[in-house]
């Protein structure tokens, strides 16, 4: 039997509960085109799957790109719901341009600009509800098996198998028509080509991507032991809040060689020009819904050079360090360049908890005259 699985990545996180394994979501992406021809538009279509509305307001669509769908208005109170079997376009500019562009009906609603661009050598994008809990993700590559008429060729990702969780590059093709079919389907087929249709369902829910912003302190401050716990208060000196100015979320650290997507966002001191300079501290926060029996957590890492993890206070594992290790204990490893290590922690039943959870990490460097360091 699959076990439920929570997905941590560097940090992106994952949880997954049978029902997500064994189910289709409800809300899905149900189509993207992340690399239009020249002149072309980028854009993201959500499909509601049931007959039951839902209510999307403060909703937010994440990855390379950012949009936050409108709050609730008294003016207009029914479009912050997405009625039964509708699909919504997301795009990359304003929604005129786009109706314009594609020759759409006034009967499919269409929402932009968002922030950001999709990348054109593929990411994970995310359908997260105002709570922060992902309704959908999906992973879409340019390479490897997903399909390469969608990258730059001018058809879009169609989800043609919605009976599964969608994070499985089976389940999509690219578009038949160029420009794809924003706001409706895909022109019916004789049979669609499923070349192996027993569909690996252990697929995570992310809880936090790389992208997300943490509580962090690079100040070469000595937090004892207390900052890890879901209940401390910040109470030493070098804190940066995620919602800082300042604090544009991962990838963390300092680095002058390449870097994985999303690429370095947030700078950190340089701990070359800090004596003994070894760990930088990250907190953050999420929310847990549903049943936390049987969950497993994994943790994707970018990372250099070690890192451990805390979830509520309990350590969880780590890459090149251990529970133990203190403020100027070094990393067990040397890291040239900084690259995504999948599955570097994998521990069935966490300890997580309805409502709010803490993660806490530390990163090690392997030296203090290290002239890198990356966590995200």
């Amino acid at each position: 039997m699959n076990k439920p699985f929570l997905l941590l990545t560097s940090l992106c996180l994952f949880f997954n509960s049978l029902s997500f394994l064994t189910k289709a979501e409800q809300v899905v992406i149900s189509e993207i085109m992340y690399h239009p021809k020249d002149g072309g538009h980028e854009f993201v279509e959500i499909e509601n799957l049931t007959s039951t509305p839902f209510d999307i307001a403060l909703w937010r669509l994440s990855g390379g790109v950012d949009f936050e769908f409108p709050d609730f208005s008294t003016a207009s109170p029914r479009n912050t719901f997405l009625k039964a079997f509708e699909k919504i376009v997301i795009c990359d500019t304003d929604p005129g341009t786009f109706r314009a562009a594609y020759g759409l009906p006034s009967a499919v609603r269409v929402l932009g600009p968002w922030k950001g661009n999709l990348n054109n050598g593929g990411e994970r994008i995310n359908l997260k509800d105002k709570n922060g809990i992902n309704r959908c993700t999906v992973r879409y590559d340019n390479q490897g098996n997903w399909p390469v008429a969608a990258d730059g060729g001018g058809h879009s990702l169609v989800l043609f198998d919605n009976n599964r969780a969608i994070d499985d590059y089976r389940l999509w093709k690219a578009s038949s028509t160029i420009n794809g079919t924003p706001g409706s389907s895909e022109p019916a087929a004789a049979e669609e080509p499923f070349a192996n249709p027993e569909v690996d369902l252990s697929v995570g829910i992310p809880y936090i991507e790389y992208t997300d912003a943490w509580d962090f302190n690079d100040q070469n401050v000595n937090l004892g032991t207390s900052w890890k716990n879901s209940n401390y208060n910040y109470s030493h000196p070098g804190w940066t809040r995620a919602n800082a100015a300042n604090n544009r979320g991962g990838l963390y650290g300092f680095e002058t060689s390449a870097l994985p997507a999303p690429g370095l966002r947030t700078a950190l001191l340089d701990s070359s020009t800090n004596a003994n300079h070894i760990s930088y501290y990250f907190r953050k926060e999420f929310n847990f819904s549903g049943s936390t029996s049987g969950v497993r957590l994994t943790v994707d890492l970018i990372n250099d050079d070690g890192c451990g993890f805390w979830l509520n206070g309990q350590w969880i594992g780590g890459v090149a360090t251990s529970s133990n290790a203190g403020h100027t204990t070094t990393a067990d490893r040397v890291v040239g360049n900084a690259e995504e290590e999948l599955g570097v922690i994998s521990i069935a039943n966490p300890p997580l908890v309805n409502g709010k959870n803490v993660i806490a990490a530390a990163g090690r460097q392997t030296n203090n005259s290290s002239s890198d360091f990356i966590f995200g």
